[in-house]
């Protein structure tokens, strides 16, 4: 009688128990580096013992987890304080019957560019970094207003700040006055721009829609509301430190992406570069945007670090 077969190469060093230890251990170390896990492990478990690269072998293969770039969160988005805000904000805007998400809203807020915007990966032999040469100079940026909603892109404006006077006034030899400061968007250039995306919202029969912002000064100035309101739309205001509930927010990500996918030189024109991406976001990125925005709802509810 043939017996069993035995199973070849050695038994894993690691077994199931060790497994879950380790993910259990990087849920709340994200940024432990390997020799650390090790010692933790070694610590709960006396009668094992593993090389680092075995260990990194069995971090990919066995529980999952792979190094990536570590998303850096303020630590007031954490806060208990913060977390109960976005709690009872999603609790307000649930037991409100007119509001919906999904259908009823309008995302507005800002973005930044400047000519020296580039790609953020490249390509280079092994072992080798890839570098790219950028101007240490930012340029002139502009500033774009966006709003969109599940049907796509509202309005979006492009600002470039204004040379103003100094507060300290200094005179050229020829007696000219010397500019050398900037204003970005201020108050009157949003209620300028909140005026244009109410005037296409009443043509296109969306009255009472909810325009959803963040709560920077230049949004929460109380005359914003006012004319909001006296318009006959609503404010709904995001939790602090909450840009994941801002579907507009993956809207930038995708023009800047288009921005950046061919290479700027010192001739263009930024601003046209910016219009073209813009037209490039489709109706259903906006749905997708807004749908992916609307899953968190569940997680601040149960107030989960996000």
């Amino acid at each position: 009688m043939t017996g069993a077969k035995k199973p070849l190469g050695r038994p894993p060093t690691l077994i199931s128990e060790h497994t879950a230890f380790l993910i259990e251990y990087y849920d709340k170390h994200v940024d432990a580096v390997l020799f650390e896990a090790r010692d933790a492990l070694y610590e709960q478990f006396t009668d094992i013992s593993i090389t680092l690269s075995g260990l990194h072998k069995h971090l990919v293969d066995k529980a999952g987890l792979t190094l990536k770039k570590l998303d850096k969160l303020p630590l007031a988005r954490v806060t208990e304080k913060t977390l109960d805000k976005r709690a009872e904000l999603i609790t307000r805007w649930n037991n409100d019957s007119e509001f919906d998400f999904e259908k009823r809203c309008v995302f507005i807020d800002e973005a930044g560019f400047n000519l020296h915007i580039c790609r953020n990966f490249g390509r280079s032999k092994k072992g080798t970094p890839a570098r790219a040469v950028v101007s240490t100079q930012r340029g002139v940026s502009v500033t774009i207003l966006g709003a969109i909603c599940e049907l796509g892109v509202i309005n979006v404006s492009l600002r470039k700040p204004q040379a103003v006077q100094s507060s300290k006034k200094r005179k050229r030899s020829n007696g000219t006055t010397v500019l050398n400061g900037r204003i970005g968007t201020r108050t009157e250039h949003f209620i300028e721009f909140l005026n244009k995306v109410m005037d296409v919202l009443d043509e296109n029969g969306m009255k009472g829609r909810y325009l959803v912002m963040d709560n920077a000064p230049i949004h929460t100035n109380k005359s914003i509301e006012q004319l909001i309101e006296h318009r006959g739309y609503k404010c709904a205001y995001l939790a602090p430190y909450s840009p994941f509930l801002n579907p507009i927010e993956e809207f930038w990500s995708k023009v800047k992406q288009n921005v950046r996918r061919d290479r700027l030189s010192e001739n263009d024109q930024l601003t046209p570069r910016i219009t073209e991406a813009v037209k490039r976001v489709t109706k259903n990125d906006c749905i997708g945007w807004i749908k992916h925005a609307h899953s968190f709802f569940d997680a601040c509810l149960e107030k989960k670090v996000l």
